[in-house]
């Protein structure tokens, strides 16, 4: 540093500047008498001043606010300033943020003062500031819960609404969570945050009840949405719940919209069934009688289908226009289904009349009608149910009438006495059913069978596909094509597959927990399981709680729910995917377009199924469609499975096609848990 002089160091200053441009500092050095000895051109520039008349000038001219002590002989310390105002050439002012540093050149000691303009800094940090206190007065005054919690699922902040709610202060909810705040009710909230968090899933919804500060029951509806990072990183969960408890006249608005078919401007089939339970109760009450009337359109879909949604709808509502010029002022029209409509009628004496009635409906709201300047001919026909002799309340009486409406195959409509008597037995029976599974359901009388899987190679037990029974021991999973009145479809009817699949997925977990060896169960899944939103969320729970290995559990779709929204089970199937489990196709090779979208599909094998297998090795086309299915699949890298294998012969050709494994009469018969304990215990016991 002792050769460096003021000139050398002014030459190189020049010299970057010359390469570089212009430095966007201002910079001034100073002599120990506080005089400018040298400038920057973006200085000269700013404060409108040439270079030799800057020179020797006190540089308490240019930087009023300086802290300059010309009696230290020190000059300036190397230290930051605080932030001065100056003014350009023009009179503008304009804010500098001052930075010095003290340097020994030669005998005299040099001051460099950098002068920063942080003008776009203040205005951004004004900005952000405004931008604050704007979001703390609408947080603080939003009539809702609004809250942020970090990934470990623990308040960042709660808005003022929200800590009256829970009754805490704001400030002391502040790295805590819900169960620190609200005791035991606020576990269910922080188990649901921290699902969220640590899932893939991006926001949900959904209703919540909460008892406030002062101990009341209030509805919220709370949306939560996590923040990730670009790596889907989960940095932050971001929580908005209303509050739902009263309604307003919007929501009773809402709930009368709610209740009308868009379509049509009829009630729907809720506001339908309200009607008719207070109807039914008046005629209990009167000892009166009282009519269902089904009115179907069975060409509709094909009409859509042909000329458009547009003619689709069109039809709907000029149906809709005749059956309210047919009917009588005090019957009730309503929109049953896609391409039904529902009539309700009092005060009928006998069945004849209601029989006449459907027959005068089918005749004149079912004549041709002109859409989109076509005259479509309509396929009409009609069910009716009478109120006490087919049903005691709104659900049997418009299921009477549906279902006679689907035996009708005249022109004209099924006299009631035909069918009453078969009717009340069929509905008597059904109700049987159905409050049997919800019984079986609720009392844990369900139970698991399983059917060995065997290899074809070493003719070892690979695994065990599931099937459930009910309390009588009647098996109620084995097909998802369910014929009317089976265990099954009662259940797909009445919204009970959901909750028996999950009792049939934890059971099965339970019970391969505790065999000897780690083969994998398989299950398959309903396409209402497959449509359920939290179905992984609820398997991940299961293999915690039941501790069974992620691979050790096999889940299978049907070939029919892959195609009939493809999206859909890839999404899912990716999901489960990501627990680790084992996924496959059952029914493989009974459509085309499963084919198709089997490379979407995040699956390790296919299973042939029972009936096509049940056709083998006789049936020519049964060979042909095995043949080219399992060759399909061996291309893609899937294993093979055949389920239904009946006999020897049906083996030996699976295996000659490089099927590896297959379940059914031939291989082994369906057993309990505790068999299957057992032969695995002793399985293990002969190879130890």
């Amino acid at each position: 540093m002792a050769d460096l002089t003021l000139a050398s160091l002014y030459d190189v200053v020049r010299g970057v500047e010359q390469i570089l441009g212009p430095f966007p500092v201002l910079v001034l050095a100073v002599d120990s008498q506080g005089r400018i000895v040298m400038s920057n051109e973006a200085a000269r520039t700013a404060f409108g001043v040439a270079e030799v008349e800057m020179i020797d000038r006190p540089v308490t001219d240019f930087v009023p606010g300086i802290a300059w002590n010309q009696t230290a002989k020190n000059a300036l310390s190397d230290s930051p300033q605080k932030p001065a105002v100056q003014r350009r050439r023009d009179g503008s002012a304009f804010p500098v943020e001052v930075h010095t540093s003290v340097h020994q050149l030669g005998d005299d000691k040099i001051t460099f003062v950098a002068l920063h303009d942080v003008t776009e800094r203040l205005q951004a940090d004004r900005s952000v500031r405004e931008s604050q206190q704007t979001l703390d007065i609408v947080l603080a005054g939003l009539p809702a819960m609004v809250s942020a919690k970090d990934p470990d699922g623990l308040y960042e902040f709660i808005n003022p609404f929200q800590a009256e709610v829970y009754g805490v202060d704001p400030a002391a909810a502040v790295g805590r969570d819900t169960a620190d705040l609200l005791g035991a009710p606020g576990r269910p909230i922080d188990r649901m945050d921290r699902k969220l968090l640590a899932g893939d899933a991006v926001s949900r919804t959904e209703e919540e009840r909460l008892l406030d500060a002062e101990g009341r029951q209030r509805r919220f509806l709370t949306t939560r949405a996590v923040l990730r990072d670009a790596k889907g990183i989960a940095q932050r969960l971001l929580s908005v719940s209303l509050d739902v408890t009263h309604g307003s006249v919007a929501e009773e608005r809402l709930e009368r919209l709610a209740l009308i078919d868009d379509r049509t401007g009829l009630p729907n089939r809720i506001a339908l069934r309200q009607v008719l339970g207070a109807q039914i109760r008046a005629s209990r009450r009167d000892n009166a009688q009282l009519g269902a009337i089904v009115f179907s359109i069975d060409n509709l879909r094909e009409i859509g289908t042909d000329l458009g949604e547009d003619a689709r709808d069109g039809v709907l509502r000029r149906v809709a226009i005749r059956l309210g010029g047919l009917v009588a002022e005090d019957a009730v029209i309503a929109r049953y289904d896609d391409q039904s409509f529902a009539v309700v009628a009092s005060q009928i004496d006998g069945d004849g009349i209601l029989e006449q009635e459907s027959a005068r409906l089918i005749a004149r709201a079912g004549r041709t009608v002109t859409v989109a300047g076509t005259s479509v001919e309509l396929k009409c026909r009609a069910g009716v149910a009478l109120y006490p002799d087919n049903g005691i309340d709104a659900d049997d009486l418009l299921r009477a009438a549906e279902l006679a409406a689907n035996e009708r195959s005249g022109p004209t409509v099924v006299p009631i006495r035909r069918y009453a008597d078969d009717m009340a037995d069929r509905l008597r029976n059904r109700r049987d059913i159905e409050q049997g599974l919800r019984r079986d359901l609720e009392q844990d009388r369900f139970s698991v069978r399983y059917r060995p899987v065997l290899s074809l190679e070493s003719r070892q037990t690979l695994g065990f596909e599931t099937d459930l029974v009910d309390g009588d021991d009647t098996p109620i999973w084995r097909s998802t094509a369910a014929h009317e009145g089976s265990p099954l479809s009662i259940a797909e009817r009445e919204g009970l597959i959901v909750p028996i699949g999950e009792w049939m997925i934890r059971r099965a977990c339970t019970d391969a927990a505790t065999w000897a060896s780690p083969v994998p169960v398989a299950i398959t899944l309903h396409a209402q399981q497959v449509h359920q939103p939290d179905l992984v969320e609820m398997v991940e729970d299961v293999l915690a709680e039941t501790e069974l290995a992620p691979a050790r559990l096999l889940l299978a779709i049907d070939a029919s729910v892959a195609t009939e929204d493809p999206d859909l089970a890839t999404g899912t199937l990716a999901g489960l995917a990501g627990l680790g489990l084992q996924l496959s196709l059952n029914d493989f090779g009974s459509c085309a377009s499963s084919l198709m979208a089997l490379r979407r599909l995040p699956i390790g094998s296919v299973t042939l199924g029972a009936p096509l297998v049940g056709a083998l090795p006789a049936d020519g086309d049964a060979v042909l469609v095995a043949s080219a299915a399992t060759k399909l699949a061996q291309t893609l890298d899937l294993s093979v499975r055949a389920s239904g294998v009946e006999t020897g012969d049906q083996l030996e050709f699976l295996k000659d096609r490089g099927c590896v494994a297959a379940s059914g009469a031939a291989v082994g018969d369906v057993m309990t848990a505790s068999a299957v304990a057992a032969l695995l215990a002793q399985d293990s016991a002969l190879a130890g």
